[in-house]
């Protein structure tokens, strides 16, 4: 029994003392990237140990309010940081040239995204490098002006479902909350257009698509999402569980959509609609060869470019 104990306390002391060196670790290692800025000579807001300056631009009016009033105190160029991770805001003409136009090489990527979730993980927001720009030109083509303006018989359907509702209520004297009505159009056209799902979301308030997204939106912005900002551990896990949670079953509910449009138009080429889905799986037969497009479908589908 006594030896049991005293392994069991061993064992307790050496989780102790790892846990330890690992909360020390990270914390020497926060406090040198929140150093970052510093060491190049970047002005800026003193950040926070855990958050850097996020409470900051929460609890501002609004983000641009405070960056306004950062910069008047910093000057037109200063950097503040989200969690551990710096951001620099520049105001200078001839630096933004620079960055944008003679080393756009240097900065031709985006922030990584906080989750790493399929298929967010797949899209212009998230690629980076030459897959970026192999995926910008294939989808470039697909929204012309006057491509898009070959989908304007679907949004004249959805207005004319808007229009039906409304008489219909005006017909019984009835009040209605038309921001919802809007809601469900602005659903339906989406939905139509990009995704090539067929939704009733204005006729329909109950809609799984319409009820999904508007909970998605509900508790997007949560304090489990500004915990995945101050600590990557919990971006990680939250990526992990994200399948189960309402923005997974929006993703999937999307995606499983996608997938049988696509799987449906492939194996009968009389079932078209003339929707981006569609102009993007034509373009296959014009600048780009079968091959090629199929090599880009299969790294990055399309049920992730639509989003």
């Amino acid at each position: 029994m006594a030896v049991g104990m005293e392994v069991f306390q061993n064992l307790l002391l050496v989780l102790t003392a790892c846990a330890v060196f690992m909360i020390v670790r990270w914390a020497v290692n926060r406090h040198d990237r929140l150093k970052v800025l510093k060491r190049y000579g970047i002005p800026g807001p003193e950040p926070d140990f855990l958050s850097g300056n996020m409470w900051q631009l929460k609890s501002a009016p609004t983000p641009n309010d405070l960056v306004t009033s950062w910069l008047k105190r910093y000057g037109n160029v200063f950097g503040y940081y989200l969690g551990e991770i710096p951001y620099v805001v520049v105001n200078d003409l001839e630096m933004l040239k620079q960055v944008f136009i003679k080393d756009s090489n240097v900065f031709i990527n985006r922030p990584s995204l906080f989750l790493d979730v399929a298929p967010l993980n797949k899209t212009l927001l998230a690629l980076k490098d030459k897959r970026w720009k192999e995926v910008r030109s294939l989808l470039t083509p697909t929204f012309s002006s006057g491509k898009i303006r070959l989908m304007t018989h679907i949004v004249s359907k959805k207005v004319d479902v808007t229009v039906s509702v409304v008489d219909k209520h005006a017909d019984k004297n009835e009040m209605f909350d038309m921001y919802q009505l809007f809601q469900g159009l602005t659903l339906d056209v989406i939905a139509d257009c990009a995704l090539a799902m067929k939704t009733h979301c204005q006729e329909n308030p109950q809609d799984i698509f319409l009820k999904t997204v508007r909970d998605f939106f509900r508790i997007a912005y949560n304090r489990a999402v500004d915990y995945a900002i101050m600590f990557p551990f919990v971006a990680a896990v939250m990526s992990f569980i994200s399948n189960y949670l309402t923005a997974g079953q929006m993703t999937t509910l999307i995606v499983d959509s996608v997938k049988t449009a696509i799987a449906t138009r492939r194996k009968n080429s009389d079932v078209r609609s003339m929707d981006i889905l569609q102009l993007m799986l034509d373009h296959k037969d014009g600048k780009y060869s079968f091959v090629f497009f199929k090599h880009l479908l299969k790294v990055n589908p399309p049920s992730a470019q639509l989003f």
